[in-house]
């Protein structure tokens, strides 16, 4: 590899205690030089052991923790790149372990062989086998949101469809990763869960005060920027361990976006993705038939019995987008959900 560039870890954290050791634990073991890395970890004003497990790795790394005020994860990030010194920037979240030593090489290596790319993503989400059962399951599926295998916006490597994307991109195959040119119509859901991009792209876009992946991502390629690279690796997302959490999540994700598009914070045109997927949706969630499929579909290629989650989570996402849209226009309030008992 040429010379190393200088990596600055975004994590944003708020009562993180369950995972920011792994996490960080995962950090210290890179194979990567310790003078070219930094940590910058914005707190949302943690009241956990968070901060405290945090110090025990300060004499070990290059730890900067600093106030998030807003609280939520976006709003770390963009807290995070005023600090950062790094010429690329690693969006890690608290619940995301880099799965071996060579992660942040493997990331890094395409921005020193192809000119003008945008930013490096894992083509995989991975777990292991300690890893609750409905972990297993988002990360075979490839998603977190259900709903995004219907509109072909997922990001990550789906054992239901075999594919990584549903969406046509031109791609060129480099052995250790993908080279492919984005289209601003069609852009998959990049920029989160172990993204890494180049400070100088980032730096130009609308990342204050808050740090939308997908925005900047956006306003990157609007700019003329047009390559991405997916490295096939991948990383593990400790993400909604139980069904409960998963819906706290999902209700938390639609109230922000209606929250943040009524405050015209969003950039990126959602309504120009394809209505046919929400649609499709939801007539395979009454049908039923569809989801089976599907299941059968992600079985077939790796087989386990956490695909039984698949139509579970699916009702579940109906339900709760269902509710919140529902009690919307009811109440005529679009409200944030609040961080203070997270």
């Amino acid at each position: 590899m040429k010379e190393f560039p200088f990596v600055s870890v975004i994590i944003p954290v708020y009562n993180s205690e369950k995972f920011i050791f792994d996490c960080l634990f995962a950090i210290q073991n890179q194979d990567y030089p310790k003078d070219k890395l930094e940590i910058i970890i914005p707190d949302g004003g943690s009241h956990d052991a968070t901060l405290k497990i945090i110090d025990s790795f300060k004499t070990k790394m290059d730890i900067t923790v600093c106030d998030n005020p807003l609280k939520t994860g976006e709003a770390g990030k963009s807290v995070g790149v005023d600090k950062a010194k790094g010429d690329i920037i690693a969006l890690i979240d608290s619940d995301n372990i880099m799965p071996d030593n060579d992660y942040i090489k493997n990331m890094v290596e395409p921005f020193l062989i192809e000119k003008d790319i945008i930013g490096t993503e894992p083509i995989f989400f991975l777990f292991r086998e300690k890893d609750k059962p409905l972990t297993k399951y988002f990360a075979m599926s490839g998603v977190n949101d259900p709903l995004c295998i219907f509109i072909g916006n997922y990001d990550r490597f789906s054992y239901i469809t075999g594919k990584w994307t549903g969406f046509k991109l031109n791609t060129n195959d480099k052995g250790k990763y993908l080279l492919i040119e984005l289209d601003e119509k069609k852009i998959p859901t990049i920029g989160a869960n172990g993204t890494f991009l180049k400070k100088e792209y980032l730096l130009k876009t609308s990342y204050k005060p808050y740090l939308f992946d997908i925005d900047a991502v956006y306003e990157i390629l609007k700019s003329g920027k047009n390559k991405f690279v997916k490295v096939k690796t991948g990383i593990i997302h400790i993400y909604s361990p139980d069904l409960k959490s998963f819906v706290k999540k999902q209700s938390r994700r639609i109230y922000d976006f209606l929250f943040f598009s009524k405050q015209k914070k969003r950039i990126y045109p959602w309504n120009k993705l394809p209505a046919k997927g929400i649609v499709l949706f939801v007539i395979s969630c009454i049908t039923i038939i569809p989801l089976l499929i599907q299941m059968m579909s992600g079985f077939l290629r790796k087989k386990r019995w956490e695909w039984l989650f698949h139509p579970i989570v699916c009702w579940l996402t109906l339900f709760t987008y269902g509710w919140v849209f529902l009690r919307t226009i009811i109440t005529k309030k679009i409200i944030i959900k609040d961080r203070s008992k997270w």
